[in-house]
């Protein structure tokens, strides 16, 4: 996923209808390691070639803002709403309040494995543009 809504990269492969753009990592992004990394501290993205382009070319890669608040909303809003949601179903079937905080971590945990799956089966429009 995409951090920011504009950035520039490089293309570096280009995989019959989809090219593989790095861009160089945010300070937003150093900590995170979600994304897969290249050479040089870089982000790779596939992204689906609306445009024809060249392994070496330089590009903007857009997103719209629209997918870039839903991202940020699926990556870390939802896991705070599963752990919450898990403490308080919890509490329906423990008194132990051990109990409760297991089953709300146990919930946040699933997220994160649903985040996941979302992130490799979902891919959010982008479009890739040369830089002249």
């Amino acid at each position: 996923m995409l951090s920011e809504p504009e950035t520039n990269g490089r293309v570096v492969k280009i995989d019959g209808k989809f090219v593989e753009v790095a861009i160089p990592r945010s300070e937003r992004c150093k900590s995170c390691g979600i994304c897969p990394f290249g050479k040089d501290d870089t982000v790779l993205l596939r992204i689906e070639m609306n445009t024809p382009v060249k392994i070496g070319d330089e590009v903007k890669v857009k997103t719209e803002d629209k997918y870039v608040i839903l991202s940020a909303f699926i990556l870390y809003i939802v896991p705070v709403i599963a752990l919450l949601g898990g403490y308080l179903l919890g509490g329906l079937f423990f008194s132990s309040e051990v109990f409760k905080i297991i089953f709300g971590f146990s919930f946040m945990g699933i997220s994160f494995l649903i985040n996941r799956i979302i992130d490799k089966k979902v891919k959010f429009p982008q479009v890739i543009e040369p830089i002249e």
